[in-house]
This record gives C-alpha cells, sequence and structure tokens, in this order.
C-alpha cells in the first residue's frame, strides 16, 4: 500500500507544481491573460476525457503498464516545460502531462484493490487519499523555496525527475519482484 501510495503521492505533488506554477511560468513569459487562465481548463479537460479511458486501458492491459507509462509520460515532458516558449507546444506537453496524469490516477486505486483482500479496501484507499493530499499540498511548498533560488527551471526539473523516480520505484518494487503475493501479507 505504501509504495503505491508514494507513487500516487508522488503524481499529485507533480501536480501540485504543475497547477501552481505552470500558470506563473506561462505569465512570465508574456501571455495573453485569456490564455493563462485557458491553460488550467486545458489540464482538467484532458484529465475528464483521458481519465476513463486509461481505467479502461489498465483492466484490458495490466495496470502495472499504464502507471508505469503514466509516470514515464508526465515525468519525460515535464522536464521539457522550461526550455520550452511557444504556446502549441506548451498546449502539448500540458495534455500529456494530463494524460500521464490519468494513467497514474484511474489505475492506482484499482491496483491497490488487485492486491488487497476485499476488506482492506476502505483502509488502503484512505491512506492513498491521505498521502496523495500531502503529495499535492509539498509539491506547490517546495516548489516555491526552489523557485527562490533555481527559477522556474528548478521546479520543473524537479517535477518531472519525481516523477521518473517514482517510476523508478514503482519498476523496481512491482517488475523486478516478481511475487504474486498479497500487499498485505507483504507489509503485515
Amino acid at each position: 500500500i505504501m509504495i503505491i501510495s508514494i507513487i500516487q503521492a508522488s503524481q499529485y505533488f507533480a501536480y501540485g507544481i504543475i497547477e501552481a506554477y505552470f500558470i506563473l511560468y506561462i505569465s512570465f513569459l508574456n501571455y495573453e491573460p485569456w490564455l493563462i487562465g485557458l491553460m488550467p481548463a486545458i489540464l482538467t479537460f484532458t484529465l475528464i476525457v483521458a481519465k476513463p479511458f486509461m481505467g479502461h486501458l489498465s483492466d484490458k492491459i495490466g495496470r502495472k503498464h499504464v502507471i508505469l507509462g503514466g509516470l514515464l509520460l508526465g515525468g519525460f515532458v515535464s522536464l521539457f516545460i522550461p526550455h520550452t516558449v511557444n504556446l502549441i507546444l506548451l498546449i502539448v506537453i500540458f495534455i500529456s502531462f494530463g494524460i500521464g496524469m490519468a494513467s497514474v490516477t484511474s489505475s492506482t486505486p484499482a491496483y491497490i484493490t488487485d492486491l488487497l483482500e476485499k476488506e482492506n479496501y476502505g483502509s488502503a484507499i484512505g491512506v492513498l487519499s491521505t498521502i496523495m493530499d500531502i503529495g499535492q499540498t509539498l509539491g506547490p511548498i517546495i516548489s516555491g523555496y526552489i523557485l527562490v533560488f533555481l527559477s522556474y527551471q528548478g521546479i520543473f526539473l524537479l517535477t518531472g525527475f519525481s516523477l521518473l523516480f517514482a517510476a523508478f520505484l514503482f519498476f523496481v518494487s512491482f517488475y523486478l519482484f516478481k511475487k504474486k503475493e498479497k500487499l498485505n501479507e507483504l507489509i503485515l
């Protein structure tokens, strides 16, 4: 439960940074206010459209593949943000980040229920949600301090590397350990 919760927290840590500082970044690039206001709507719309598809995809090809793919996609595209000033490319990056996030957030709760006994679902989802909220809270706080010292490049690199590290942790934890034991047997 804890590893999957950390994966989800990493995704929401990255989302908290994107949510708070992507708008400031494109404002820093001197885009028109209406375009700046459009960006959160693009991300939200992407999440609305992509989550059902990513959940369905995780049912068909497996949750691990969708989670890992989402972390890698979100991580890699985040690394391009501070090197991109073209609005169309920024929108493509934002949509790609949203697809990656939708992949992770639609698949992790289902993956937890796949791994646990039914009587532990509520507790596990509660832990997952709490750790997710912690990640989303810490993202803007930590990146705010980094912004002071390293500019926007530092915070978006932090975003990308956080997701890539989460992908590495997930890969090591769930691909390299091939035992099919239930998580609650491993942890408890």
